[in-house]
């Protein structure tokens, strides 16, 4: 009885519960930071993910205002990384994608290691809108629906003229995946150069007296001997006085059309646009709003085919064009003549109708005219197409995340 009356060791028993409840409490507390922990390294991943994501699509904005995929097909190619390259595809064309190298470099947290893949793209902003800039009755959008503008047979590049594409982005980093998209608009710079029927150093047509050149509101430019000593009709030679108005003909200086900073902006523009850029003279140029040759000797039957509502820009750096065959040419046709030769740098010997302007820098003649029906007619609209594409960025208000698991 005297042991069971007696208190010897009653404080183990409370140390016991203490500890047990401690050891609840800190198990609890370990729970929970474990939770949360891995909630708080999940919104990291998550961030890291956004993060690359939005520079993925920065990358290929950049991408599009160095290639701004103009008015033909195919445009900028659908690009892919699997974390060790980059693949492209319509077409083909991994120079034409944002490069994995520099993406790297720019991001560096630990989060990455679990590996990074993310896809790019370029689609026309199809759409039943009204378009706001660029070719009138055509259809735009400017809300992005993955639905609509995510498929392969949407335009990969700006079809509706609009100035406008959309780029999109998915950015996988270890299980985490986002989508971005953004609405990538190009601006135009109307590149400077007198507007006249024609300019050259001097002018013949001595095989039909029916030849005529109507100048419009323009005039005629020339830059011969006779013309700078203020005889400027000194450098026409043509079968009749009155083929071309005495009143249009004008004397110029030897400065070149364009300027040579605005005439690398036009090549830049030409080698953004599919089919528009040509080393030396293409057999037979394709349709389009501009062709660009460097250099040669063009013999062609006609130009490519164009109209009043859409003219064409023809430019050649070196060389000289000879025009046979028949046809009507809407359109300006710029020859540099880099190279200043002399003699028939544009020569037009079939049956042609020339709406627009003829542009020849240097000391080269123009030639026009075996046919008695041959004319020359200027048109102030076909200075439109000369223009260059420069500051393409990202219309901010479009910049969005969206919900999507295609790739």
């Amino acid at each position: 009885m005297t042991r069971l009356r007696g208190e010897t060791g009653s404080a183990v028993v409370t140390a016991i519960i203490v500890m047990t409840a401690m050891v609840s409490v800190g198990l609890a507390s370990y729970a929970f930071v474990d939770t949360q922990t891995k909630v708080s390294a999940h919104e990291r991943t998550r961030e890291s993910t956004f993060n690359y994501g939005e520079g993925v699509l920065n990358a290929e904005a950049y991408v599009a205002s160095v290639y701004w995929p103009g008015s033909a097909a195919p445009g900028l190619p659908d690009c892919s990384y699997n974390g060790s390259a980059v693949t492209a595809t319509n077409p083909v064309d991994t120079t034409k994608c944002p490069t994995a190298a520099s993406l790297s470099a720019a991001f560096t947290s630990n989060d990455y290691s679990a590996g990074v893949t993310w896809t790019s793209k370029v689609r026309d902003n199809v759409g039943s809108d009204a378009c706001q800039y660029g070719t009138a009755g055509n259809a735009c959008g400017y809300y992005y629906s993955d639905a609509a503008v995510n498929q392969a047979t949407v335009a990969h590049y700006d079809a509706n003229g609009d100035g406008m594409v959309w780029v999109r982005s998915r950015t996988t980093v270890g299980a985490s995946s986002r989508t971005q998209v953004a609405l990538v608009q190009v601006q135009k710079q109307t590149l400077a150069m007198p507007h006249a029927v024609l300019t050259a150093n001097s002018v013949t047509s001595n095989y039909s007296p029916k030849l005529k050149v109507n100048p419009g509101t323009s005039n005629v430019l020339l830059r011969c001997p006779a013309a700078l000593a203020g005889n400027p009709a000194g450098c026409v030679s043509t079968k009749r006085s009155d083929q071309i108005p005495k009143g249009s003909l004008k004397s110029t200086n030897s400065a070149p059309a364009l300027s040579l900073a605005d005439l690398q902006k036009l090549r830049e523009r030409a080698k953004s646009t599919p089919n528009s850029w040509f080393l030396t003279c293409p057999t037979s140029p394709p349709p389009g709003p501009l062709v660009f040759i460097e250099s040669g000797n063009c013999t062609q039957a006609s130009l490519p085919p164009t109209s009043q509502s859409n003219p064409g820009l023809y430019v050649l750096v070196d060389g000289t064009l000879n025009i046979s065959g028949s046809g009507d040419y809407w359109g300006l046709i710029y020859l540099v003549n880099a190279s200043n030769r002399t003699g028939n740098v544009f020569d037009s010997n079939g049956l042609h109708k020339w709406h627009g302007a003829i542009n020849v820098d240097g000391l080269g003649n123009v030639n026009l005219g075996t046919s008695s029906n041959t004319s020359l007619v200027f048109d102030d609209n076909v200075y439109n197409g000369l223009y260059a594409y420069v500051n393409a960025g990202i219309v901010r208000p479009s910049y969005r995340e969206i919900r999507s698991s295609s790739p």
